[in-house]
């Protein structure tokens, strides 16, 4: 259950004589007192700096607004139901905090929203169809707001994007809808940039090109369901649109043969003047997506890089084909790893005795430890991680992290049966082995 009251919360404010809802100072920060009296007076900076950087335009973020007033307006519940938006409209709205109009804006709003998370075994018996949760990521760069100002015009998307969509093993090219949170038009074109729609910088003409309006190359928030020019976003309520979205239920404005569908939210402003900190992706779908032996990951390499040279080339190689491949000895079948003579036939030469084969890419938990520690910077939003030597069934020992719900609690917990799944990383040009837990 969630509920949200910005529509009393600015009620109050107004019988005090002031405008718009309260927010609370933040720490480090002294904004109240020279004048960062709402959100808008902060927000305003990332549409500002992105303007400054990528030359966006106003009337670009105003696309934005019209596109999602359209939508809103085959939305009989929505609050702004048929009263159609133009770029004149926005442009000529009075400006609140320069560069955003007034139309830039959400608007507050009171509202509660109710869903059941259960498992997909009891919501078969349910009268109506379940919405499978494909996949969850959550991105929080914090840490990166002392030194990194990137947040002005970037969001903490790659981590969360990475997460639900390696869950669920699908692709940008497979949502059929997109719910953004979207408390400010920049923070649309941020996510269209971010989620790669859009390359960083193009957002302004993408938008303006209307792509993301009714017939457009994207479905962007159709559910509009409460927007003076773009819809008040809570997480909750985003949750239940985009349900109702796969479950086909969204009338004039509903996508035809919509099965996936994807919505954000993002917030977590705990350091001024640092900016968002905190994102979330999360993919709703029709039908349940089982477990994948693959994970894609777009997010820049920031750790060592995998040592490959010509005794194990055509091992990475494999990887990237997602096949685990070992040495065998071709006399008697059997398996090592790395590069060995077979101790069965050490006399024989290697070349000739020795090959390549693909292995079955599971095993056990031989032993384990956690680190606490992050020894690289690269590592340091995976501390806790599980480093661990699995035993082969085909014999050799390898070593790699463990992923998935599943971890083993304690170093006398081995001899659990685990998988391989292959972590790509197109950008990058090379696959890493990574290991589950399996029944």
């Amino acid at each position: 259950m969630g509920a949200v009251t910005d529509w009393s919360q600015a009620q109050e404010s107004r019988k005090h004589g002031h405008r718009g809802m309260a927010h609370s100072e933040k720490a480090g920060y002294w904004g109240k007192a020279l004048g960062d009296l709402r959100a808008v007076s902060h927000h305003s900076w990332m549409a500002a700096r992105h303007m400054a950087v990528y030359g966006t335009t106003s009337r670009q973020l105003g696309a934005i607004s019209v596109a999602e007033r359209a939508w809103a307006c085959k939305n009989p519940e929505a609050k702004m139901y048929g009263r159609p938006l133009t770029i004149e409209d926005h442009q000529s709205s009075p400006i609140l905090a320069d560069p955003y109009h007034l139309l830039d804006l959400s608007l507050v709003s009171d509202g509660g929203i109710a869903f059941i998370l259960t498992t997909a075994d009891r919501a078969k018996d349910c009268p109506n169809a379940p919405v499978y949760v494909l996949g969850q990521g959550f991105g929080e760069v914090s840490a990166d707001l002392w030194w990194e100002k990137k947040n002005f015009t970037h969001m903490a998307v790659p981590r969360a994007r990475d997460q639900a969509f390696g869950q669920a093993a699908l692709t940008l090219k497979d949502v059929d809808c997109c719910q953004f949170y979207d408390c400010f038009t920049a923070e649309v074109l941020f996510q269209l940039e971010d989620y790669g729609f859009c390359k960083k910088g193009e957002g302004g003409p993408f938008v303006e090109s209307g792509a993301m309006g009714p017939g457009g190359s994207i479905r962007l928030t159709p559910a509009a369901a409460s927007c003076p020019a773009i819809t008040s976003a809570t997480s909750p309520a985003w949750r239940n649109r985009s349900g109702n979205c796969a479950r086909r239920k969204r009338g004039e404005r509903q996508i035809k043969d919509c099965n996936v569908v994807l919505t954000t939210g993002h917030g977590g402003e705990l350091v001024s003047p640092g900016m968002c900190s905190i994102h979330t992706s999360t993919l709703l779908g029709r039908q349940q997506v089982s477990e994948s032996n693959f994970i894609v990951s777009n997010e820049p390499w920031q750790k060592p890089l995998p040592n490959i040279d010509k005794d194990n080339e055509e091992f990475y190689e494999g990887l990237k084909k997602h096949k685990f491949l070992v040495w065998r000895c071709k006399t008697c079948g059997a398996s090592y790893w790395p590069k060995a003579y077979c101790i069965n036939h050490e006399n024989e030469p290697f070349a000739a005795n020795m090959e390549w084969a693909e292995s079955s890419g599971r095993g056990k938990i031989f032993a384990f430890n956690r680190h606490h520690m992050a020894f690289h910077p690269g590592f340091k939003d995976e501390i806790p991680y599980v480093y661990a030597l699995i035993e082969l069934d085909e014999g050799p020992l390898v070593s790699s992290t463990l992923v998935g719900s599943k971890l083993p609690k304690d170093v006398y917990d081995v001899g659990q049966k685990v998988e391989v799944v292959y972590e790509d990383h197109p950008a990058e040009g090379f696959t890493l082995p990574r290991f589950r837990i399996v029944d």
